[in-house]
């Protein structure tokens, strides 16, 4: 990679250190605002999970500046299982009646989900613009954890919205046995 090149990267990585940060500054935020406490959980997780990728990011800023780059696959092999299935698991054997789905909840997840969809947007774009195939994974592996936020927020912006509908399809395998 030319210097130009490196430089370039490095400059699109600390901007997508920015927009993690944004990011967790935002969950934390609605975290601590959040009634329900499976989307109060879920934020945490989201704060926990943009605190891992700022650390990816910064770690691959400090590769790229000794001359290397780290491999994105590392990074897939080291992340923990995501299991959303036990998060929602979790939330089932609550009583729905009992959920708080008021409109703060419900706007806290679609403001998350819009911040997720940027920065899917900004990761693809990146991607596409990337000329070396390391630097493209890296943008990709953070396209794929940000597809990965958007379907946990939507499936909790449906859980919030819809519980006994949500509960339906999620448990729809027990009926079709």
């Amino acid at each position: 990679m030319e210097p130009w090149q490196q430089e370039r990267v490095i400059r699109t990585l600390q901007e997508a250190i920015v927009k993690e940060k944004e990011g967790q500054a935002l969950y934390r935020n609605l975290a601590d605002r959040t009634q329900n406490p499976q989307g109060k959980e879920m934020f945490q997780f989201l704060v926990r999970d943009e605190q891992s990728h700022i650390d990816k990011l910064e770690a691959q800023i400090n590769s790229l500046r000794g001359g290397s780059c780290i491999d994105p696959l590392t990074w897939e092999k080291e992340d923990r299982p995501r299991n959303r299935e036990s998060f929602f698991a979790r939330a089932q054997e609550e009583m729905i009646p009992q959920m708080k789905g008021d409109f703060t909840d419900l706007d806290a997840m679609k403001l998350a989900l819009d911040m997720e969809n940027k920065g899917y947007t900004f990761y693809e774009k990146a991607a596409a613009e990337a000329v070396d195939s390391m630097v493209k994974g890296v943008f990709q592996y953070l396209m794929g954890q940000e597809k990965q936020h958007r379907e946990l927020l939507t499936n909790t912006l449906v859980y919030l919205e819809a519980p006994l509908e949500w509960f339906g399809r999620e448990e729809r395998h027990i009926f079709d046995e």
